[in-house]
Order: structure tokens, then C-alpha cells, then sequence
């Protein structure tokens, strides 16, 4: 399975994929926008088939989840820490 982790922000977003040996194989910045969102989706296609592409984030649900869900991620909410 492939790991992703969405680094949630207001303004911008971070992601990071990572393989089944911890090894990071592709990073990006995408905006909070209807376009990056739908561009990062097809960009987590080409790591594999979505119910192989497993997405941590810091949220439970909202438009970015919906979508992902819609694509056929598994999500996993992971709740920022707090400091």
C-alpha cells in the first residue's frame, strides 16, 4: 500500500507519498482550490489504484475528504497536534 500524507492549511496544502519501504517518491504544494484539489486526485493515480492509495489527513470530512472518498481513497483523519 501506498502512504499519503495531506499536510491541511487554510491557504495551501502539502502532500507527501510515500512507498510500502518508507521512502518518499513524490511531494507537492497545491492551493485550497476546486482545480488543485481535482489535480491532485488525478496526481495520486498515477501511485496506484485509490483503495491502494491510503491518504492521512488532518481533517474529518469537508471538501478535500469528499473528494478522496469519491475517488476511492481510504482516509484516515489524523488530528494536528497541538503544542
Amino acid at each position: 500500500m501506498i502512504h499519503v500524507g495531506w499536510d491541511w492549511a487554510s491557504r495551501s496544502h502539502e502532500v507527501t507519498v510515500i512507498d510500502q519501504t518508507g521512502r518518499v517518491i513524490d511531494r507537492w504544494s497545491l492551493a485550497h482550490t476546486e482545480t488543485a484539489i481535482g489535480d491532485t486526485i488525478r496526481r495520486l493515480s498515477r501511485h496506484g489504484q485509490p483503495a491502494s492509495v491510503e491518504v492521512a489527513i488532518e481533517a474529518s470530512n469537508g471538501l478535500i475528504v469528499d473528494r478522496l472518498l469519491e475517488a476511492g481513497h481510504p482516509v484516515v483523519p489524523d488530528p494536528p497536534q497541538r503544542f
